[in-house]
């Protein structure tokens, strides 16, 4: 867990929700490197799915004798952006729908048939990194977002949007984020079939490398 405080007045730490997505996609570009060595000597490849929530508002804490535990919804609402639900990553099994992005569901009436819960949203998040809307509309009053082409297959139906953003230390890095739309989990639905569900999107950053190189090639 990794909580990024805005001190109100300073001007160099306003930029938490770009720079907390910056840090997500680094993050998840080594363990990509390390998954290709792992490839490589016949290991398990590790699996790890980031999730970004906003609070606004002051941090809460608990104490532990003198150490200092802070507490925070947006905890357990990155948590639950963070995971890969077990249904909806056996079904992509069964049709054989290996994925390298992130894919968000709502359980249609069949599914509930089965035993899943109505108004449940449901993640696949597989070495993926989910935003709550919430981080991108503050990422958007930090930055000037870009709406840029979509060449990526697979993913026709998302918007792309690019950012562009400073570190600490004056170096300008690049962020593209991902809306999409949910769509319904219907068990016995193929996974390239299943209906968009209206009005409905999440937001996920693009980190993998080829795909970042083929925007870049279109742009």
């Amino acid at each position: 867990i990794l909580i990024l405080n805005d001190r109100g007045g300073v001007s160099h730490e306003r930029l938490i929700a770009a720079r907390a997505c910056g840090l997500a996609a680094r993050i998840l570009q080594i363990v990509a490197k390390q998954n290709r060595e792992l490839v490589a000597y016949g290991l398990p490849e590790l699996e790890l799915g980031i999730g970004i929530a906003y609070h606004n508002g002051p941090p809460r804490y608990l104490f532990d004798g003198q150490h200092r535990i802070t507490i925070s919804p947006a905890i357990n609402r990155a948590d639950r952006l963070s995971a890969c639900n077990w249904s909806i990553r056996k079904w992509h099994e069964i049709h054989g729908k290996g994925s390298d992005h992130i894919e968000v569901y709502t359980p249609s009436p069949n599914a509930m048939g089965h035993g899943e819960k109505a108004q449940k949203d449901m993640v696949f998040n597989l070495n993926g990194i989910l935003v709550e809307e919430a981080v991108y509309q503050r990422i958007v009053t930090e930055l000037t977002p870009k709406k840029i082409q979509n060449p990526l297959p697979g993913i026709q139906q998302s918007s792309l949007y690019a950012f562009q953003f400073p570190d600490l230390a004056g170096t300008s890095h690049h962020l593209v984020i991902r809306q999409a739309p949910y769509h319904f989990f219907d068990p016995e639905c193929p996974v390239d079939a299943c209906e968009a569900v209206e009005n409905r999107f999440f937001y996920e950053v693009i980190h993998r490398r080829e795909m970042l190189d083929q925007l870049k090639k279109h742009h």
